[in-house]
């Protein structure tokens, strides 16, 4: 066995374990994910109507700081060539 095909199966596996492993982490983050929304959408509609209309205003202010950072659109025109 050569240097180069001793590195290329030094990290790899023939069951297929190092997959399966980040593909079961990746779904126990979706389901996280989904559990801690699902619980931020129950605490919103347990607030009262005073308390949502400043959380939106919130959100807004936050929305618009960062799409100020990227300025509006402006719609592509060409110069015409002489």
């Amino acid at each position: 066995m050569d240097d180069q095909e001793s590195e290329s199966t030094k990290y790899s596996t023939d069951t297929g374990q190092t997959f399966d492993h980040l593909v079961a982490l990746k779904a126990q983050r979706q389901r996280q994910r989904s559990a801690d929304r699902i619980a931020w959408l129950n605490a919103y509609a347990g607030l009262t109507r005073c308390e949502r209309e400043e959380v939106d205003r919130r959100f807004s202010e936050a929305f618009a700081k960062i799409a100020s950072q990227f300025g509006k659109s402006r719609p592509l025109t060409f110069d015409k060539d002489s």
